[in-house]
């Protein structure tokens, strides 16, 4: 059932700006397959007209993209999971038709269903042209259309527009979320389905990873709870392609083993929801079915529109991900005698992702620290001990996210770790909370600092802290 504005306005604090952009991609979805006289659009138009009249109200109605940020009304909107599940479609909207943006004025036509469908034919249609803002130009102005102003993107030649790095990375990050789940949507109910707009994401993130890993790792904090399987499947080709850069896998093996980790738990497709999500202990059927999904996930695989020398290439890491380094785990398999390079890297970060991660039978998620402890304990047994050296070395002992206790009474999210072999301790960024208030990003500290007098660090650990029980979103700080 579709959400009113007013269920939107309701769930998460969705603000008025919000319910814009929301409806106005709903009503745009609905014109591409619905006739103007459908019950489905008038339901649309109607809801769409509901939030435009209240932003009206006060001006012009503003909508601008910059930078793969959205602003209605000067306002930029915070990313969560209704704006998070239309971000990539609308931004690739926008940027089929050149446009930064559309200005919408106080007119009786502007809140008339009629005209207001056209406007929007007319903007869905503009892509066919080769010049999209000057086409759509004419025929807002044919149709006598004078309560819209189109925003073009501004092309300066020989310069190319700066993006900030971290807003590049979320960026992929959503895309690639939105398309992993058109590629399950699509395998539900299709046969053969295209992947290419996958590959060119992980490219992307590849490209990310060897720029600065920091930022790609710290993308792996964007979590949506209520969307567990995409957002694990993300974080894990995330920490794959991390490890793999940081072992030095060159460009193009980092790329598949990146859509091997994003594919990794396509199988689950076949599990029941039931028990993905049940809450007790499993019985010996439903761990049976658990175990099917590496082979299903090579199942799925195969459905993908790619080269066979490609897809050859995908096929193991997702099979093998929980065979352990000792040859424990399932499947059970006598067809080789190791498990692949990919499959003990996507072994590891498949393990340290989902108990980082809120899961529906267990009552709290790992501290990363705690879930490094695990990985150590594990290495030679179930984890390859080289790689698990590796991503320890990595990703710190305290990795990005972890929010630290300090000596001096002060609380310290860890940003990152500055690339220094001598180095221990991570910079962070101090936690201010004012009595009952919410958590604020203070000043960013090294912990490697030391006062110059005494030669002794300004600030220690004392211990680690659950972000979640001090309504620390890590995310929200780094990202």
């Amino acid at each position: 059932m579709d959400t009113t504005p007013n269920e939107l306005r309701s769930d998460r604090s969705v603000l008025w700006e919000e319910s814009f952009l929301i409806v106005f991609f709903r009503m745009i979805r609905t014109l591409r397959i619905y006739p103007d006289n459908s019950r489905s659009t008038k339901v649309c138009v109607s809801q769409l007209m509901e939030v435009m009249n209240k932003l009206l109200g006060a001006g012009d109605l503003i909508f601008q993209v910059s930078d793969f940020r959205f602003y209605v009304q000067g306002k930029r909107l915070r990313y969560h999971k209704e704006i998070v599940r239309i971000h990539s479609d609308i931004f690739e909207f926008m940027s089929r038709r050149k446009l930064k943006g559309l200005v919408l004025r106080p007119s009786p036509q502007t809140l008339s269903p009629g005209p207001l469908i056209l406007f929007l034919r007319c903007l869905i249609q503009s892509s066919e042209h080769e010049n999209p803002p000057d086409r759509l130009a004419q025929e807002l102005s044919q149709a006598n259309i004078d309560w819209v102003e189109i925003l073009p993107l501004c092309e300066q030649e020989g310069e190319e527009p700066k993006v900030d790095n971290k807003e590049r990375a979320k960026r992929i990050y959503w895309q690639t979320q939105g398309s992993l789940r058109e590629v399950a949507r699509q395998l539900r109910s299709e046969g053969g389905v295209g992947a290419r707009r996958i590959k060119r994401l992980v490219q992307e993130m590849v490209d990310v990873a060897s720029e600065n890993e920091a930022i790609l790792l710290a993308t792996s904090t964007l979590r949506d709870f209520d969307d567990y399987t995409y957002v694990h499947s993300l974080n894990v080709a995330v920490l794959s392609i991390a490890l793999g850069n940081f072992i030095g896998v060159s460009r193009n093996p980092l790329v598949y083993l990146g859509i091997c980790a994003l594919f990794h738990d396509l199988g689950k497709l076949e599990v029941p929801k039931e028990i993905l999500k049940k809450s007790s202990r499993l019985t010996a059927a439903e761990l049976e079915e658990i175990h099917k999904h590496p082979l299903a996930s090579v199942r799925l695989i195969m459905k993908l529109r790619l080269p066979r020398a490609v897809k050859a290439e995908l096929l193991l890491a997702p099979f093998e991900h929980h065979v352990h380094y000792d040859f424990s785990g399932y499947p059970k398999t006598h067809f080789f005698d190791r498990v692949s390079l990919f499959g003990r890297i996507v072994q590891i970060a498949d393990f340290y992702d989902a108990v980082t991660s809120h899961r529906a039978y267990r009552t709290r998620s790992l501290p990363p620290p705690e879930a490094l402890r695990l990985l150590v304990h594990g290495a030679g047994k179930q984890f390859d001990p080289l790689l698990v050296k590796a991503f320890v070395s990595m990703v710190g002992p305290y990795p990005a996210g972890t929010l630290l206790q300090l000596d001096t009474g002060e609380m310290g999210l860890v940003v990152d770790y500055p690339r220094d072999f001598h180095r221990r301790l991570p910079r962070v960024m101090l936690i201010e909370r004012p009595a009952g208030g919410v958590p604020r990003g203070g000043q960013i500290v090294d912990l490697e600092d030391k006062d110059p007098q005494r030669g002794r660090p300004l600030r220690n650990v004392s211990r680690w802290l659950d972000a979640e029980t001090h309504g620390v979103r890590p995310a929200e700080f780094l990202m």
